[in-house]
C-alpha cells in the first residue's frame, strides 16, 4: 500500500475483498470515511458491495475513529446526531453487507486487538461488548476456508488463492497422542489456544497432516490438520504421534 492510500473492504461472493483509495490521511478514521463514499461504478459491476451503496445519505455521514491502546472505537454520525442504518438492516444479509466490510477494514490495522460494538447497535448485531480480533480471525476461517496466522495475512488472504485450504496439502497422517481415553483433543481455527474450537477428535483418532506450521511465542508448534469427517484446524504438535 503507497504512503499516501487507504485499504477498506467491500463484500464479493461472501467474503471481503479490499479496495485502494487515494487520501491524505491514512489512518483508520479515513479507511472507514473512503468505505462509507462507496465504490464506483466500475468497482460494483465487478461484483464488489457493501450496505452503503443502499444509503442515499452517505455523503452526509462522518465517521468518527480512534484507537488508544489496541481498542477501535467508531461512531458514524450526521451532524450532531448518531447514524444507523435502520430498516436497511432488517434483515441478517442485510446488516452483514454493512458490518462486514466495516469489521474487515478495522482490522486491517494491525495495532487493533478489539473492536468496541456500543455504537453499532444495528438490526440484530450485539452490541453488549466488544469484538475481539481472534474471534473475528477465527469466524473468517470458519467461512472462508482460510489459513490464519501462518504466513498469510488473514485480510489479504481472502482474495489470494493460495492461503486457502486444498485437500491436496494434507500429505500424511499421524494419531492422536497424549489425550486421555475420557478426553478429547480441540482443533482451532488458528495456532494457539485463544482461537475458537472448531472440532473434537479423540484419542484413538487418526489426523490427515498438512506441511503447514506456526510456532508461537510460548515455543508450542503448531500443525493444520483435516480429520476423517473433513473438519479442518490446528492442533499443537505436542498431541500428535507423527
Amino acid at each position: 500500500m503507497g504512503t499516501n492510500e487507504v485499504v477498506f473492504f467491500a463484500n464479493c461472493d461472501g467474503s471481503a475483498h479490499p479496495v485502494v483509495r487515494e487520501a491524505g490521511d491514512t489512518g483508520l478514521e479515513s479507511a472507514l470515511q473512503a468505505l462509507v463514499s462507496g465504490l464506483t461504478q466500475e468497482e460494483r459491476h465487478s461484483g464488489l458491495h457493501t450496505g452503503f451503496e443502499e444509503v442515499a445519505e452517505r455523503a452526509e455521514i462522518d465517521v468518527v475513529a480512534s484507537i488508544d491502546d489496541g481498542l477501535a472505537e467508531i461512531d458514524f454520525v450526521i451532524g450532531q446526531n448518531r447514524w444507523q442504518p435502520g430498516q436497511r438492516a432488517s434483515t441478517s444479509s442485510q446488516l452483514l453487507s454493512f458490518i462486514d466490510p466495516i469489521y474487515a477494514t478495522v482490522f486491517a490495522f494491525p495495532e487493533v486487538d478489539a473492536l468496541d460494538l456500543s455504537t453499532m447497535c444495528w438490526g440484530e448485531a450485539d452490541c453488549s461488548g466488544t469484538l475481539e480480533r481472534e474471534v473475528w480471525e477465527a469466524t473468517v476461517f470458519l467461512n472462508d476456508g482460510l489459513i490464519v496466522n501462518a504466513g498469510c495475512d488473514v485480510l489479504l488472504a481472502v482474495s489470494s488463492p493460495e492461503c486457502r485450504v486444498d485437500a491436496t496439502a494434507f500429505i500424511d497422517t499421524a494419531a492422536v497422542a497424549n489425550v486421555a481415553t475420557d478426553d478429547t483433543l480441540n482443533l482451532r481455527a488458528g495456532p494457539g489456544v485463544n482461537y475458537l474450537v472448531v472440532a473434537e477428535v479423540g484419542p484413538s483418532d487418526d489426523l490427515r497432516l498438512s506441511d503447514r506450521f506456526f510456532g508461537t511465542e510460548d515455543g508450542a508448534e503448531w500443525r493444520l490438520v483435516q480429520t476423517e469427517s473433513g473438519d479442518i484446524g490446528w492442533v499443537n504438535e505436542a498431541f500428535l504421534d507423527a
